[in-house]
């Protein structure tokens, strides 16, 4: 006998007529035209770009104590005439170095800045030697940038100036400090007599390579002084250079309007198991140029970082997806597609993508589920367990009372143990509030009436109505098997209510962890990749949960557009999806930010 399910009489199928309403609808797009092939990106600015780096590395090297020697600079700090020259060319290198990326993703401003410091580079190897060889490759690379300018039209992400704004006073603060305590430690071997105005000419301009008014006696500090200082200069100057340079993590959040327009497009159009996850509140939204489609994304540190397939018509699918290609492409961003449908790879492939097998959604199909059999076996034991002693509850998330919710939320809290949420394709990050209709919970309480773990679960709409886990929560005292009594029980209860699907958890690369199948030699290595990674994200023991319900399994796949990025989207991958998160570092990289709404609105808001 199996269980069966009680309190959800007010659960009843999602509305399969569900229509957009009348909200305003984006700016319409002018270019390009409804239809248009997403932009290509021209082959020089990542040409042009490794010149660069290699350029400014080349102006930098010099600065390494073990070239002073071998490159003839043994005496440059003696000579103040030309130390100015020589850190002004190391400043150059790293303004270079600074808009490498800028100028690899075709950056109009990055563009502008190369050009001007190149020209500056001329100037300095002339004064400096002359040197003609440097010279020339600074000419050569200003015609190139100048004949190839057409390569760079895209437009400048949004920067961060606040925390440059900061750095600059404290840092000369440190440099005041470390300066000032430096000499009065010297300053019996320091002649003439200290002073405040020469303690400021010496620590500030020894920062660009220039002499101060004093003579140092001790030669082990004076050497020691002097090239920290200039170490100093120039590490400050990078770390100001990245600052201002570096991109935001995320844009301006979507408006209230948009994310009523997106949940409304999602209510008429998402039928996929993903769709609703699309409205998670750190996503933004791309909108086709009728409004009908949007696709969900994130920009993080150059790429837009979208969340499963595009939602909308699917005859507007693919314009969507060009739309949105040439909408990145105007940016200069490059674009990862997270789990979308395998089946749906080809259309990523035809527009020059590549993709990747990613790992299996595991569905049950509701309406046919049972635990009758011999597959279903460790679950019904578990099943009825569990069921001596716990009830099982089905409701509404808006039909929980707020003591309830109190509790759900403490459940929660108890199972994180003060880690964050984790999710970005696969779940919404927010606690129970008790205020939405379209969310299930199941629930299981003990003899006590005391609620012993949950699932929330959130609506996939369409022909074939059904529900996707959000959260799977218990408490750490819960009984074993309550997870799979809870599944269990809420997938008989949803069948019976004319439910038919059940997403539950995504299995990373599962495939590949079936020895049986001939994957061949790059299959090979995936799998042992898979293997190696198996230890940190509990990659078979999940499958392997989900499989004892004997789901359907749904391959996914990752897609970028440059395969060259694949180490970069995979360490951005496991970043929005939570699974890394370096500290204090990791919030250096991508700042915070604070824009504020003004009316500027294009035709997707990043």
């Amino acid at each position: 006998d199996g269980p069966t399910a009680a309190g959800a009489d007010g659960l009843a199928p999602p509305d399969d007529a569900a229509r957009i309403s009348a909200l305003p609808a984006p700016a319409p797009i002018v270019d390009p035209p409804p239809g248009a092939e997403p932009a290509r990106r021209p082959r020089s600015p990542r040409a042009l770009a490794w010149l660069t780096a290699i350029i400014a590395a080349l102006s930098i090297l010099p600065t390494a104590p073990v070239f002073h020697v071998s490159l003839g600079f043994g005496d440059l700090l003696s000579r103040p005439s030309r130390a100015v020259t020589f850190v002004l060319s190391v400043a150059v290198g790293l303004g270079l170095l600074a808009v490498v990326r800028g100028i690899s993703r075709g950056k109009r401003q990055a563009w502008a800045i190369a050009v001007a410091l190149f020209a500056v580079a001329a100037v300095l190897h002339v004064l400096k030697g002359p040197d003609p060889i440097a010279f020339g490759v600074d000419a050569a690379m200003l015609v190139a940038l100048i004949w190839f300018r057409a390569d760079f039209r895209a437009r400048s992400d949004p920067r961060s100036r606040t925390t440059a704004i900061a750095f600059v006073p404290l840092y000369l603060a440190a440099v005041f400090a470390f300066g000032f305590a430096s000499l009065l430690f010297e300053q019996d071997r320091i002649t003439p007599a200290l002073g405040f105005g020469g303690m400021l000419k010496t620590v500030f301009g020894g920062l660009i390579g220039l002499d101060g008014p004093y003579t140092f006696r001790s030669e082990l500090f004076g050497d020691f002084f002097e090239t920290a200082l200039l170490v100093l200069g120039i590490g400050g100057l990078a770390a100001l250079l990245y600052l201002i340079l570096r991109p935001l993590t995320q844009r301006r959040p979507p408006t209230e309007a948009r994310r009523a327009r997106a949940r409304e497009i999602v209510r008429a159009h998402g039928s996929d198991t993903l769709a609703y996850f699309a409205l998670r509140r750190d996503k933004n939204y791309f909108f086709s140029s009728d409004g009908r489609s949007l696709i969900a994304y994130v920009y993080v540190r150059g790429h837009a970082m979208v969340a499963a397939d595009p939602i909308g018509p699917p005859q507007d699918i693919e314009r969507t997806i060009d739309e949105f290609l040439a909408f990145c492409a105007e940016r200069g961003w490059r674009v990862a597609f997270l789990a979308v449908r395998e089946a749906d790879a080809p259309l990523y492939r035809d527009r020059g993508m590549h993709s990747l097998y990613l790992g299996d959604e595991a569905i049950l199909r509701c309406d046919q589920f049972t635990l009758e059999g011999v597959e279903m076996k460790a679950v019904r034991s578990a099943v009825r367990r569990v069921d001596r002693d716990h009830s099982f509850e089905l409701l509404r998330e808006s039909d929980a009372a707020p003591e309830l919710v109190a509790e759900l939320n403490e459940i929660s809290a108890e199972w994180r143990d003060g880690a964050a949420e984790r999710g970005f394709t696969m779940e919404l990050g927010q606690e129970v509030e008790g205020s939405e209709e379209d969310f299930a919970i199941a629930l299981a309480r003990d003899g006590s009436g005391r609620v012993a773990g949950f699932l929330r679960f959130v609506p996939c709409y369409g022909d074939d109505p059904g529900y996707s886990l959000d959260l799977m929560r218990r408490r750490p005292d819960a009984a074993n098997g309550l997870t799979e009594f809870l599944i269990a029980n809420a997938a008989l209860a949803l069948g019976a209510r004319g439910f038919k699907r059940l997403s539950l958890n995504f299995a990373a690369w599962g495939r590949l962890l079936d020895s049986a199948e001939d994957a061949g030699f790059w299959g090979r290595v995936e799998r042992r990749l898979a293997r190696g990674l198996n230890p940190f994200f509990q990659i078979q023991s999940l499958r392997d949960f989900n499989q004892k319900f004997d789901p359907e399994w749904l391959p996914r796949s990752l897609v970028i557009d440059d395969a060259a990025d694949l180490p970069k989207v995979a360490l951005l991958y496991t970043s929005v999806e939570g699974f890394t998160d370096l500290p204090l570092v990791g919030r250096m990289l991508t700042p915070p930010i604070r824009l504020a709404e003004d009316g500027e609105r294009s035709r997707s808001e990043a």
